[in-house]
């Protein structure tokens, strides 16, 4: 495994993740975090747990709070 040099960025993308895959690459080093679609939830809760760790946050038409009731088109 190679390591560069900088601030690590973390991208998280939509359905699929689980936050413990990213945990082995966080270690106690500050990151920001980049997340897209459902993967705003999981950053979201990055955020919380490692408040401080984090440096920044960008969502990209994050799903921030589903709404779990069927949709009907108009």
């Amino acid at each position: 495994m190679r390591h560069g040099a900088g601030v690590p960025l973390i991208a998280v993308h939509g359905n699929g993740v689980d936050h413990r895959l990213l945990l082995a690459l966080i270690g106690s080093t500050p990151f920001a975090l980049l997340a897209n679609s459902l993967g705003g939830l999981l950053a979201r809760n990055l955020v919380a747990q490692f408040g401080d760790q984090v440096l920044g946050l960008a969502l990209i038409a994050p799903v921030v709070d589903p709404d779990a009731a069927p949709t009907t088109p108009a």
